[in-house]
């Protein structure tokens, strides 16, 4: 994972200098050059974010301990200006400190006149505070805000060509003091497990942010935060070894195919997110404009797009020459210590495009055009109230997607148990039944004793052999015989109250339902109100097995039901052009 994601940072020119990182910039300190304060200028858009910069690269941790940037940082190292009641005088000072102690390394590596122009601000202490103040006060910041310095004449200091060269040779290297506080030593040089050059490793490992579950400030992919992980006298990277240059790139991968999409409107750029606790991070070994497709059909297409995207989903699928090059996917989650990779999938784009073609077809029903996104399978099947999805089901139906392999057979299951309440709205039903019978056609796929489950159509099918599917159907078909007949007086139908014993145990219920029946067609024949529903009846009911209801079913067998139901409750409404008389009995189904 690391090596693709390596290769990744280097096929888009994501790590052409490792001492440096593209951040969000918000204001620039303006000198003159001796060095005197001009102004203080704000970088940030009319939606408050910042200018994109190329900046040093920040030390990789610094949550407890006192490390700077080098001519980059925040407002706390800066101007030593932190959140009120949470930084302290003294710890405020020692960043402060520690930034012109990098300025001083810097300019101990180069003379550039602009440098030394930005050390000799610095090097003011509270003058230089009190100037910028003067133009924001204390209270407007927060300490998070990332400042830069200019000189007139010079331009900015940090894309300075000698002071460039300087931050190269010093890196992005802890401050003094947090280097003392380690006793031990990192090997020198070793093998590094991502790319096999010998070279010195990387002791702390960048952040990974925008994780869900994660730390705000980022989680590491690698740590050791703790004594208890280390062996051998190694401290910390030590004990994994990666090179300085894998460890950023591989960071600045993920931390770039983490970041939000503004342009699309898309939470990530690369990334779908699977519930509140995982997202799916995905790449490729093409052309990053290929992934487009594969980002709408799991997010669903913007609106502006929707019709576009719905008359050709597959608008823009990767080309046949693409297929061999390699596809790589990624599930992470968050926690206290370091990020979680929950799972990990590689394939080509050619088995990827023939495994989703085959995931969307077994989703497609006739009444739904639109291709279900993964939140409204996940939706469908959560529980009421507060409990949630169950956990990690959506990281698993996304892995079944990717991989071409059935559907969570607990999916079956929970479809099952929501279908029998009706839903508050019709998508939500066909995201259930849509999802019943993905799971039955897997099933049928990967089991040869029941090859037939593979065959369940999109639409009704009158001439299906499942007897589960004709129940289902049958069950309908009573339904609509007793809407037929009572109309808008129902404070419940017999869906409500008789469908899941309908679809488990037939035999116990079937014989009452068939007599209760009769009654609603010669009502509804009485009142002009019968429409052909007995005809149906009679003819499911010739394609039943003579043996008569099953006294229980299985697992499947209640599935085809749900989708046999489905199916005769859908064709009510597309089978023939409904009269002024139907639609009013439309209306109240």
């Amino acid at each position: 994972m690391l090596r693709s994601l390596v290769a990744l940072a280097e096929r888009e020119g994501l790590v052409e200098d490792p001492a440096f990182e593209e951040r969000r910039v918000d204001f620039e300190i303006r000198l003159d050059a001796e060095g005197r304060y001009e102004a203080l200028i704000s970088l940030r858009d009319e939606k408050g974010r910042g200018k994109r910069m190329s900046v040093p690269r920040s030390p990789p941790k610094r949550t407890v301990a006192v490390a700077a940037g080098l001519l980059v940082d925040n407002a706390k190292y800066v101007l030593g200006i932190g959140t009120p009641g949470k930084d302290s005088p003294e710890r405020l000072e020692q960043c402060q400190e520690a930034f012109l102690a990098r300025l001083a390394d810097a300019l101990r590596a180069s003379k550039d006149p602009a440098l030394q122009a930005a050390h000799r601000f610095c090097s003011n202490g509270s003058d230089y505070r009190a100037a910028i103040l003067g133009d924001r006060p204390a209270s407007e910041w927060t300490g998070s805000e990332l400042l830069v310095i200019s000189v007139a004449g010079y331009g900015y200091v940090h894309e300075r060509h000698e002071v460039r060269k300087a931050c190269s040779q010093l890196g992005s290297a802890a401050s003094p003091s947090s280097r003392a506080k380690s006793k031990r030593v990192t090997s020198t040089e070793v093998r590094c497990l991502v790319t096999g050059r010998v070279s010195a490793p990387a002791r702390l490992h960048h952040p990974i942010k925008r994780v869900p579950g994660g730390r705000t400030s980022g989680t590491s992919l690698v740590s050791f935060n703790a004594a208890a992980f280390e062996s051998h006298g190694l401290v910390q990277g030590g004990n994994a070894p990666v090179s300085n240059e894998a460890a950023i790139a591989y960071a600045t991968a993920l931390n770039r195919l983490l970041e939000r999409d503004e342009a699309r409107g898309r939470r990530y750029k690369r990334g779908v997110a699977l519930g509140s606790d995982a997202v799916a991070v995905y790449w490729t070994s093409a052309p990053a404009a290929t992934l487009d497709f594969f980002v709408d059909l799991w997010e669903g297409p913007r609106p502006e797009d929707q019709e576009a995207f719905f008359a050709s989903p597959w608008k823009g699928e990767p080309p046949p020459e693409l297929d061999q090059e390699g596809f790589y996917v990624a599930i992470l989650g968050g926690s206290a210590a370091r990020l979680v990779v929950r799972d990990w999938f590689e394939t080509t784009l050619g088995r990827l495009k023939a495994a989703l073609h085959r995931y969307y077809e077994d989703l497609t029903i006739s009444s739904e055009k639109r291709p279900f996104a993964i939140r409204e399978l996940v939706a469908a099947v959560a529980p009421p109230g507060r409990a949630g999805p169950p956990p990690d089901l959506a990281g698993r139906l996304f892995a079944s997607a990717i991989r071409g392999t059935p559907l969570p057979r607990e999916l079956l299951r929970h479809a099952l148990v929501r279908f029998r309440v009706p839903a508050d709205g019709k998508r939500i039903d066909a995201a259930r039944v849509a999802l019943i019978k993905a799971s039955l056609r897997g099933i049928g796929r990967a089991d040869s004793s029941r090859a037939h489950l593979k065959e369940i159509s999109m639409a009704l099918d009158e001439d299906s052999p499942q007897p589960a599917y004709q129940i289902g159907r049958l069950f309908a078909a009573l339904e609509r015989a007793q809407q037929n007949a009572l109309g808008g007086d129902l404070n419940a139908t017999i869906r409500d109250r008789y469908f899941a014993a309908a679809s488990s145990t037939p035999a116990s219920v079937f014989p009452r339902l068939i007599r209760l029946a009769q009654h609603h067609i010669s009502k509804a024949r009485a009142e002009n109100r019968e429409f052909g529903v007995e005809r149906l009846i009679g003819d499911i009911v010739g394609r039943l097995p003579a043996a008569g209801f099953p006294r229980m079913m299985s697992l499947e067998e209640q599935g085809l039901f749900a989708v046999g139901y489905y199916h005769q409750r859908e064709a009510f409404f597309t089978s023939r052009k409904a009269t002024p008389a139907d639609q009013e009995e439309l209306g109240n189904v």
